[in-house]
């Protein structure tokens, strides 16, 4: 096995390993909040500051912070309703993913260098389709919906703001409402919705690089 495919499997090991432990957050917190574990209350007083908090943490994940902030989709489910912690979860990541997209593509590397690891993100370019931009897009942020990949488009593709923030809409949309919706019906349900819903993403995802692999190599 050369160097090259060993980095593959390394990555692939991790994205696995990475959405197991995401889901395993997702369900704890999901079960603390189902078994009236914490006290919410104060947070259910100041629903409006509550509000804020939630869309800055969600956009300041996707820009610097070194968490991932799905497990945090059912606390706010359960503060706001699902419907309403599904719009500010896209509001919040489509905030964080448009910062991070100008950054790249205003400052490029000398900025990102302070921010992110390059390395990762030269990891995206040769996988981020010259064509059908819009679409790969919003498959990416169904997918692979990473901080990376929004420096990474920001870099490497001359995609228009405006169409950029529609396509990263449309994509992270399915994820925070299904993850919202999730974190309010019974917890067994949880369980079995979020067991399906990782396989569907780690076998989607596969499909997807695979298939952007091929067209790269033609």
């Amino acid at each position: 096995m050369n160097e090259k495919m060993k980095d593959r499997t390394k990555d692939k090991l991790k994205a696995v390993f990475s959405l197991v432990f995401i889901l395993a957050m997702i369900l704890l917190i999901s079960y603390i909040i189902y078994s009236d574990l914490v006290n919410l209350q104060f947070f259910s007083q100041n629903k409006l500051f509550s509000v804020f908090v939630y869309i800055l943490i969600l956009a300041l994940e996707v820009v610097v912070l070194p968490i991932n902030s799905y497990p945090l989709i059912p606390i706010a489910s359960n503060l706001f309703g699902w419907v309403s912690a599904g719009i500010y979860s896209l509001l919040g990541w489509t905030l964080g993913s448009f910062i991070a997209f100008f950054i790249a593509q205003r400052y490029g590397k000398p900025l990102l260098t302070k921010i992110v690891s390059l390395k990762n993100i030269e990891k995206f370019e040769k996988r981020i389709p010259q064509e059908n931009v819009f679409l790969s897009v919003v498959l990416l942020r169904i997918f692979l919906p990473t901080d990376i990949v929004s420096y990474a488009l920001g870099l490497f593709t001359k995609m228009k703001k405006t169409t950029y923030i529609t396509a990263t809409l449309i994509g992270y949309a399915p994820i925070s409402f299904v993850i919202s919706y999730l974190g309010i019906i019974p917890f067994y349900y949880q369980i079995v919705g979020f067991i399906i819903g990782g396989i569907i993403l780690l076998i989607g995802g596969w499909l997807m690089i695979k298939t952007i692999d091929k067209k790269q190599r033609r």
